[in-house]
């Protein structure tokens, strides 16, 4: 997923649509994309156990695998959007969603080569 398309999600997520529902990106959110951007895709790095490269424009992919793109990033992207726009209740709301989805991949995400308990006969 690129930086573009994550953010249209986020945005989405946060209801910032015009009246048939398309993307409405203020000045603001667009000159700070990248920055929220980067701020997420460091901390999800960690956990995935890659090297952060951070992206410099929207075109650019977002090297993390689809669950996290789609079942935590937008969460934390919109998150970051929300308090760069003085929305708290939508930014304690995502916040909560973020953190808690966040955790869950650290604890879920990483593949076990072996049960624990079980042995070799």
């Amino acid at each position: 997923m690129t930086g573009e398309e994550v953010l249209a999600k986020a945005i989405k997520l946060l209801g910032y649509t015009n009246n048939q529902g398309n993307v409405e990106l203020t000045q603001r959110v667009r000159s700070s994309a990248t920055e929220n951007i980067n701020i997420i895709y460091a901390d999800l790095s960690k956990i995935e156990e890659k090297n952060f490269k951070p992206i410099t424009s929207l075109d650019q992919k977002i090297d993390l695998p689809d669950i996290v793109m789609y079942d935590c990033f937008v969460y934390g992207l919109a998150m970051n959007i929300a308090r760069s726009e003085y929305d708290t209740d939508n930014q304690r709301e995502f916040a909560i969603l973020y953190n808690s989805k966040r955790l869950s991949l650290s604890k879920t995400a990483k593949r076990i080569d072996v049960i624990p308990g079980s042995c070799d006969l």
